[in-house]
């Protein structure tokens, strides 16, 4: 992501995401939370399966992340895009060609 991608998505993970999955929010701590017990029991298991269990949660972490940073830039740019529309809408002009 440029730099300006990089501070849009900050304030949006600081001061957005909270209200807009207000109603999903007790169901993503509980799987939180249920993924970190999940975790502790198989580290406790010590030897290969903590070995494993390292592995996946770094593997998992990677592909959310770069998962979620695709639905931004996604977002990003359809509003963008809608923008865009919004204005010529305004100013009668249009990007489609003619």
């Amino acid at each position: 992501m440029t730099p300006l991608q990089d501070v849009i998505y900050t304030y949006a993970q600081e001061n957005l995401l909270r209200r807009l999955l207000r109603e999903d929010n007790a169901a993503l701590h509980r799987s939180e939370r249920e993924a970190e017990e999940l975790i502790g029991q198989l580290k406790a298991l010590g030897g290969e399966p903590e070995r494993l269990v390292k592995k996946l949660r770094f593997a998992s972490d990677t592909a959310a992340s770069l998962r979620e940073q695709g639905c931004f830039l996604a977002g990003l740019a359809a509003g963008m895009e809608l923008g865009s529309f919004s204005a010529a809408a305004r100013t009668g002009t249009t990007c489609w060609r003619r």
